[in-house]
């Protein structure tokens, strides 16, 4: 049977068996997403809570939880949907003005770039953020 679609000139480079290779690929991201999914409490029975849907380039929005003891506890999802590259000011965003009370849960990028809450985003850049651990 012939093929409705052509194979793309770019699978010597781009293919599954490369993907497995690297530690770093989508696949092995998708992943970790999945396993995050399955063990974050906060992605299923968090309250969701839309951030700055205005903004044209990135998909902001936070899962809060109240723990036994009535503290809050969030996930900050932070996602540049764009190529370009871009500052975005964290501060208003945040349960806890220190960023030494977040811990990075997963990114796609092996580092995050902030300074004075500043969040340097990069392009495509998505990242979670884990506040009251």
């Amino acid at each position: 049977v012939k093929p409705w679609i052509n194979i793309a000139v770019n699978y010597p480079t781009i293919n599954v068996q490369n993907a497995l290779n690297d530690p770093d690929s989508i696949f092995y991201f998708y992943q970790k997403l999945i396993n995050l999914r399955k063990t974050e409490a906060l992605l299923v029975e968090g309250e969701y809570q839309d951030l700055d849907l205005k903004h044209p380039q990135l998909f902001v929005y936070r899962r809060i939880l109240k723990n036994t003891q009535g503290e809050l506890t969030q996930l900050l999802i932070i996602a540049n949907f764009y190529a370009a590259p871009l500052d975005f000011d964290l501060t208003p965003h945040l349960l806890a003005p220190d960023l030494n009370r977040y811990e990075n849960i997963i990114c796609n990028y092996n580092d995050i770039k902030i300074k004075n809450n500043i969040l340097h985003l990069r392009a495509y850049e998505a990242l979670i953020l884990k506040e009251g651990y």
